[in-house]
This record gives C-alpha cells, sequence and structure tokens, in this order.
C-alpha cells in the first residue's frame, strides 16, 4: 500500500482530533458520551501542550493514503538525536504494516546518519512490540512509561558457507526449551500450534533473530539469550495475543507468548520475543 507524507496545516486539526479520539476513545467508552468527549478534548490538548513544551522544533507530519487522512507522524531531530514523538494510524488501517513500515524508515535513516532513535511509550501499549521487533531496547522507566533507543542491527542472516559450516552442529539434537538455539533449530519447519481457546493450525518459524542493544548499554547490560522468533500461518484462524503451544514431531510442546503482526504475503506473520536482559556483573 503507497501512501505519502505532508507536514501538517491548520487544515489538519480537525483530521488529528478525530484522529485523537479514535485512538484514545476506546478507554473510556463506558463513560457517558458528554463527559468522554470532554475528558477527550482535555486530553489532547494537555497532549499538544507537553509536545510543543518538549519538542518545540518537532515536525507534524500528516499520512495520506489514497486520498485520505490515515495518521500523523511526530518526529524531533538534532544534532544529538532523533526523537519519535508520536505515530498514530486510524483504526481502519492499522494491522497492514504501515505502522512498521513508518517506524522502519526512521530507524533506517537513524542507523545511517548514526544518530540515536529513541522514544517513550506506556508500558501495555500494543505499539511496544512493533518497537522490540524493529531493534529498539528499553533503557529506563518510570511507573508509567518506557524509555526505548535503538539497538544495534541485528545479526545479519547466515551466508550459504556458514550454514554449510555449521550444519555439523546443528545435526546434533538440540534439547527442547525456550532457547534461541531450540528455535533455531527449528527454522524453515512448520510446528503444530494450539491455543488455550482451542484454535489450531500449522505454523512456520521463518525467522530467529537475537534482540538488539543500544551501543551506550552494551558495557552495562548482558542481553543473555534474549531473542524473537516470527512465525508465519494461515490467514484464517487467527491467534490473538495469547500464550500458545507448539510442537514439533517427536519434541516435548512448549509453550510460548505470541503476537500477530499482521497479513503478510498470503500469511499471518507472528512473534514471540524472548527478552532476559539483565545487568551486566
Amino acid at each position: 500500500m503507497d501512501f505519502d507524507l505532508r507536514t501538517a496545516t491548520a487544515d489538519d486539526q480537525n483530521f488529528l482530533t478525530e484522529l485523537f479520539c479514535d485512538v484514545r476513545g476506546p478507554d473510556f467508552a463506558a463513560l457517558p458520551p458528554a463527559m468522554r468527549d470532554q475528558l477527550l478534548a482535555m486530553q489532547q490538548r494537555a497532549q499538544a501542550l507537553s509536545y510543543a513544551e518538549n519538542f518545540p522544533a518537532a515536525v507534524n507530519q500528516i499520512l495520506w493514503i489514497d486520498g485520505q487522512r490515515a495518521g500523523r507522524l511526530l518526529v524531533s531531530s538534532t544534532a544529538e538525536e532523533i526523537q519519535l514523538v508520536d505515530v498514530a494510524l486510524l483504526g481502519r488501517f492499522r494491522g497492514q504494516g504501515i505502522g512498521t513500515r513508518l517506524v522502519g524508515d526512521l530507524c533506517r535513516s537513524a542507523r545511517a546518519s548514526k544518530v540515536p532513535l529513541r522514544l517513550s511509550v506506556q508500558a501495555g501499549n500494543p505499539a511496544l512490540r512493533l518497537y522490540q521487533r524493529l531493534g529498539f531496547v528499553p533503557t529506563g522507566s518510570d511507573s508509567v512509561y518506557l524509555a526505548m533507543e535503538l539497538g544495534d542491527e541485528p545479526e545479519p542472516a547466515a551466508s550459504v558457507q556458514e550454514t554449510a559450516a555449521q550444519a555439523d552442529v546443528e545435526q546434533s539434537p538440540v534439547e527442547p526449551g525456550l532457547t534461541r538455539a531450540y528455535f533455531r533449530s527449528l527454522q524453515g519447519r512448520s510446528v503444530s500450534a494450539r491455543s488455550m481457546g482451542g484454535v489450531q493450525a500449522e505454523l512456520k518459524i521463518s525467522l530467529v533473530e537475537p534482540l538488539a542493544v543500544a551501543r551506550r548499554q552494551q558495557r552495562d547490560v548482558d542481553m543473555g539469550d534474549s531473542f524473537r522468533v516470527e512465525l508465519l500461518g494461515p490467514l484464517e484462524p487467527v491467534f490473538q495475543t495469547e500464550m500458545i503451544e507448539i510442537a514439533s514431531a517427536g519434541d516435548a510442546p512448549q509453550e510460548l507468548f505470541v503476537s500477530p503482526l499482521g497479513p503478510q504475503d498470503g500469511a499471518m506473520q507472528y512473534e514471540a520475543i524472548f527478552n532476559r536482559a539483565q545487568p551486566a556483573a
């Protein structure tokens, strides 16, 4: 899906209000409409004032898709850092990989310019999974928000020669478990998956990669066996963000927490993240 980013103008204010209510409205769905609307208006004003105070030079862009306003991207750039202040999409445009492309483009730009890319995300926000998948790592937190910074690029996929050189090692059985080594032994293979609610499907382990760590944290954080797994399955049925059980032929079943990322090339893409980072000794 093609999209276009244009600098916001005064004509976009009504859309920004619509977008804010679309994103935040469900949090207040139980309130009477008049109270909900008043509260949303107050929160939008508070957000705008906070952004203006903390990121006065931020560039506000409106995302257009097929001639329609679809979302917004707010980014503050200085010589010292790039801050992803806000990215939001209307509900009907979510789950199509658009947010991944927007933030992914920003990640590539930051890495090319060798400037730290940082953001803050509310704990429990589903976007946290996207940021982790793109290589952001935690750098601090309070009781509400988690500060994150883009880490180094994941290890490149092994070359044909490297894969061949590892073949003898990988032929030896790997003990089943929630480890990177075990999932690497399953990469490219299909496993049977079942949710606690009884949904069943075959999933293919399409990618296993280590989690990144921010450059300034490399001496302070031991990532341990931290990694993420991508899985591909049919478009129907779809596993929700939930615990599922997977089983490979002859191995003991394993339970892992997956999140759907959306359709990709005719399949549904999922991810599971194992973050075992801890302070370095």
